[in-house]
Order: structure tokens, then C-alpha cells, then sequence
């Protein structure tokens, strides 16, 4: 190969370098994500929870004061034959006693990659709230640690971009395999 060849590789070489460095750099890097809820603005039945969920899959919660979301399905029957005529769908929320407290544990794969995959979609350099603040909802106060930096939102009711996020963190706090921790520990 002549030294003008020799120089072309190395240029070519050094620049893919460059390229695969850089792109190794913008890589998300989850660290830890903490998400606290506030449910006494609510007019109806909403939970107040404190989340934390760190790159180790570990999981540290403490409920306030937590509701559940209860579906029954009720049989309407004809009076006059008494045969079915429809199926009712009701939907409410009870108390939910077993969620009060301090608990750990770890959040599952599938959840944690959902949630991961999530926040690298948010574009979290640039994600912004839409500021719509009232009355009757759930406060959100949510805190991400990634690539060395950390992000801050708070809101009542999230753009859809963020909500699909807090969906996914309302499922890991209130349907994780948790157990009760015999400690306290504060989520900051």
C-alpha cells in the first residue's frame, strides 16, 4: 500500500473512532428516578406515594395513603325471564391497607425495561411540562438521574409523552411484589 493509501486508512480509521466515541457519549444512562405523588388536591380517590428506582433494580416505596382500582362485571337480567341481558362493567377505587408503609424490593425486567426504554424515548435534555396546574388531580414531583445529570418536573396533569411514564411508575408502585420493610428511609 503507498503512504497516500497508508494516510487515507488512518484518516478513515481515526474519524470512525471519533464517531463511535461520540456515539458511546450520548448513550442514556439510567441512574435513579424518584417520583413522589400528592392526592389530597384530588376530589375523588387518588393515591399519595413516594418512588425510588435505581440502576440496580431496586426498588424503595412509601405509601401514604393508597387506593385501589376495582373492576366488577354485574349480570343485568331480563324481570321478565330472567335471562341475561347485558354484562355492566363498574370501575371504582377502595382504600388499599396493604400498600400503606415501607416496602422494597426490586422491579421486574420487563417493568424496568419499559421504564427505561420510556425515558430514553422522553428525550429528557429537552422534555418539558405543559404547566397545566388546577384542582382536582394527582401532584407529580418527578427527579431523573442519568448521564451524570439530573432532570426535575412537576405537574398535575402531564403532556402524554410524560403521562405514558407515570403510568408505567404508578404499575411498578402499586402492583411490584413488595415487601414491607421493618425500616424507615426517606426518598428524596
Amino acid at each position: 500500500m503507498s503512504l497516500n493509501g497508508n494516510l487515507k486508512l488512518i484518516m478513515i480509521l481515526s474519524a470512525s473512532m471519533l464517531v463511535s466515541c461520540s456515539t458511546f457519549q450520548d448513550q442514556f444512562q439510567f441512574e435513579k428516578l424518584t417520583l413522589h405523588t400528592n392526592g389530597n388536591g384530588c376530589e375523588g380517590h387518588c393515591s399519595t406515594y413516594h418512588l425510588q428506582i435505581d440502576k440496580n433494580k431496586q426498588i424503595l416505596y412509601y405509601g401514604e395513603k393508597v387506593y385501589k382500582l376495582v373492576d366488577s362485571l354485574e349480570l343485568v337480567y331480563d324481570p321478565k325471564d330472567s335471562s341475561i341481558i347485558k354484562y355492566s362493567r363498574n370501575l371504582y377505587s377502595l382504600h388499599d391497607s396493604s400498600r400503606i408503609g415501607y416496602f422494597s424490593g426490586i422491579i421486574s425486567d420487563s417493568l424496568y425495561s419499559k421504564m427505561v426504554t420510556r425515558l430514553e424515548i422522553l428525550g429528557l435534555d429537552s422534555l418539558r411540562t405543559n404547566g397545566k396546574e388546577c384542582c382536582d388531580g394527582v401532584h407529580k414531583r418527578l427527579r431523573v438521574f442519568y448521564n451524570n445529570k439530573q432532570k426535575y418536573w412537576e405537574s398535575t396533569f402531564p403532556n402524554d409523552s410524560l403521562q405514558v411514564l407515570f403510568n408505567i411508575l404508578n404499575e411498578v408502585a402499586l402492583k411490584s411484589n413488595l415487601k414491607r420493610s421493618n425500616k424507615t428511609f426517606e426518598i428524596l
